[in-house]
């Protein structure tokens, strides 16, 4: 199908190098990185005490049960840290059971589709991306708009869009206790999430 077409959009570099390793002829890519109404997500920063926030749709790619265990070891360090989903899909009853299981609930809350994104976002301590794939997280960079620090999985198009240790953290993919550290350096110094939102907000 390729060789029908005269170009393809690519939302990241990551994507690009897939279709080139594809075969797909370099002349026939562009990229053109996901973009946001930054008036919708304006800067709010951080909230001291607000939740960790993860927007997604629940399916298996986006490993939000990596979340659920990060925050059963996070707990164990901070009692009073909780975090909520936003997201409706495939995955809600075993994410249910799983976060029954790990003895989260009333920690981590499964809030199903929600319509105001930007309200959300704007009571948040932080934000957690837990994918295994991506292209760029429309997302994680309404998240960075609105000055949230990031905890987010080395996958795909992140890192060209979270400077590691400057606007959030990158760890590896379905490994929790990683992510579980991250959230911790967030929540543990809440000036340098600021700072760290604030960084976020200007890089995209």
């Amino acid at each position: 199908l390729a060789r029908l077409v005269d170009a393809f959009v690519c939302v990241s570099a990551d994507v690009r190098d897939q279709c080139l390793g594809e075969g797909v002829p370099a002349g026939k890519l562009m990229v053109v990185a996901n973009g946001i109404d930054l008036d919708r997500f304006a800067f709010s920063g951080p909230r001291r005490g607000g939740p960790i926030l993860c927007v997604a749709r629940l399916s298996p790619e986006k490993d939000v049960a990596n979340l659920v265990h990060a925050m059963a070891i996070v707990v164990r360090e901070k009692p009073d840290c909780h975090a909520e989903v936003a997201g409706d899909g495939p995955c809600l009853p075993d994410l249910t059971r799983l976060v029954s299981e790990s003895g989260l609930d009333g920690r981590v809350r499964l809030l199903g589709a929600v319509r105001n994104i930007p309200e959300l976002m704007a009571r948040g301590a932080g934000y957690v991306l837990s994918s295994r794939s991506e292209g760029i997280s429309l997302t994680l960079l309404e998240a960075m708009a609105r000055g949230l620090p990031v905890a987010a999985t080395r996958v795909g198009g992140t890192p060209e869009v979270v400077a590691d240790g400057e606007s959030g953290w990158l760890v590896p993919p379905a490994d929790p206790p990683s992510l579980a550290k991250a959230i911790l350096r967030l929540l543990s110094d809440h000036e340098a999430a600021r700072r760290m939102g604030r960084e976020g907000r200007g890089g995209i």
